[in-house]
């Protein structure tokens, strides 16, 4: 969430990429193993119809602060074209501030976001749903 919003689109198509192959390669392992075992002649009930793939979780998730991120970057660039601000800042993640510490639209998103710096948003436990989710809604409230 601290890195510039273009690093960040970046390293994110990378993991899209990823995923992607991820789920080509499983597809691919399942049909090998189905040929395999009609070779050897075991029966259909042997082999799992469905790979367990942990990483869906984690898939989820990075799709969902890509979008949070997205949309985010759109309301920055949105409300900095329409209400520009001569002491308007634009910090290393792409969210802004006012220099002068002034109030406004622009210190409001730069203030929303926030909520979302403190928080691991690849932890895909209990526990880190509970935080990312109570971010996004501390972010809207904003």
């Amino acid at each position: 969430m601290n890195l510039p919003y273009d690093t960040f689109v970046e390293l994110t198509d990378g993991c899209e990429h990823l995923f992607r192959v991820w789920d080509e390669q499983s597809s691919h392992f399942r049909e090998l193993a189905r040929d395999i075992a009609k070779k050897r002649g075991e029966n259909r009930g042997a082999l799992p119809t469905r790979l367990t793939l942990n990483h869906r979780s984690l898939q989820s998730r990075i799709e969902d602060v890509r979008e949070f991120r997205k949309n985010h970057e759109k309301l920055r660039t949105v409300i900095n074209r329409v209400l520009p601000s001569s002491s308007y800042v634009k910090d290393k993640n792409g969210a802004g501030s006012n220099g002068g510490g002034e109030g406004g639209a622009t210190g409001d998103v730069a203030a929303a976001y926030q909520h979302m710096l403190g928080i691991d948003v690849l932890d895909v436990g209990k526990e880190g749903k509970m935080k990312w989710e109570s971010a996004k809604r501390n972010y809207e409230i904003r």
